[in-house]
């Protein structure tokens, strides 16, 4: 069940980036082949739920690796029910997800028919657009790489508003809100908008955690298949045992996202990492924010 926009309740026991000429985008990096293992079968009783006793919020001290960069920081482990939190109330609050949307908007096209597979081509409309990578048909793996605006919100306007709405309910896909479903102007040409680009749909680190392990721990509707091609086109690199996927995400009220799941053997562990603000002469990015989210995941050995 979504809740309505602001802060999430609190816990009790319980790539590189495209902004060429103004446009707000992400560039994804794209592996695996199966739903992860180790992860949980069920959606994850979060920080918010009262569903089950779950462990206290651990505090993550890796404020040293954010260096000139002020945000946040979200690591759940779901085989202990653990979460550990750098900045607790800014992990709590909403935002918008900006191009992490693109693993959702994915699984819905493959869930739906929309899209068939990684090949899936969407027809170029002959526009010029700033990002090179655009100015071309694409099929979803290129358009998830490049992080291509205009393929998404094809795909998005092929599932309809109403489709939308009911799956982000069913992921509790934070405050579910699609009611600026042509955007909020945030890019100059309609098809580069929507409403996961700075307007209305927003949510919380915490809760993009909690959605990314329904769908790739086997809570979802997506089928193992679905969630498979999405998982193989997220492969962001390796570092120190883990195998890391995730997308990038990018505004331009310096706000970034770096969010996804590290993968060791059998373990997994999903995390989010999230930018908003930096010293004078720093731009928050995706690729900041991916950065430092490898070199924390360094510091947590597989089991």
């Amino acid at each position: 069940m979504c809740r309505p926009s602001g802060r999430v309740q609190r816990a009790h026991g319980a790539t590189a980036e495209a902004t060429t000429s103004g446009v707000v985008a992400s560039v994804g990096e794209g592996v695996g082949a199966t739903p992860v293992s180790g992860a949980p079968q069920q959606a994850p009783a979060g920080p918010s739920s009262s569903a089950q006793p779950q462990p206290s919020p651990a505090q993550w001290e890796i404020g040293h690796l954010f260096g000139e960069f002020s945000g946040c920081a979200v690591l759940y482990n779901p085989a202990s029910g653990q979460y550990s939190l750098y900045q607790p109330q800014l992990c709590e609050t909403r935002f918008s997800p900006y191009s992490t949307f693109k693993i959702i908007s994915a699984c819905m096209g493959l869930h739906n028919g929309v899209l068939e597979d990684e090949n899936s081509h969407m027809r170029y409309s002959g526009a010029q657009y700033p990002v090179p990578a655009w100015n071309a048909d694409l099929s979803l793996q290129e358009a998830f790489q490049s992080s291509c605006v205009w393929y998404f919100r094809q795909v998005i306007d092929a599932l309809g508003q109403e489709q939308v709405a009911q799956e982000l309910e069913a992921l509790s896909y934070g405050n579910c809100d699609v009611s600026e479903w042509a955007g909020s102007g945030i890019n100059p040409l309609p098809d580069l908008n929507g409403f996961w680009l700075g307007a209305s749909l927003k949510i919380s680190p915490i809760e993009q955690v909690q959605a990314l392990a329904r769908i790739f721990g086997g809570g979802s509707r997506y089928s193992g298949q679905e969630v498979a091609i999405v998982k193989d086109m997220m492969l962001a690199g390796e570092t120190d045992g883990w195998a890391i996927y995730g997308k990038t995400g990018a505004g331009p009220e310096d706000e970034a996202w770096f969010t996804g799941f590290a993968q060791g053997g059998s373990q997994a562990l999903y995390f989010a990492f999230f930018l908003n603000g930096a010293c004078a002469g720093s731009q928050p990015s995706g690729s900041a924010a991916k950065d430092i989210a490898f070199r924390a995941l360094a510091q947590v050995p597989p089991a």
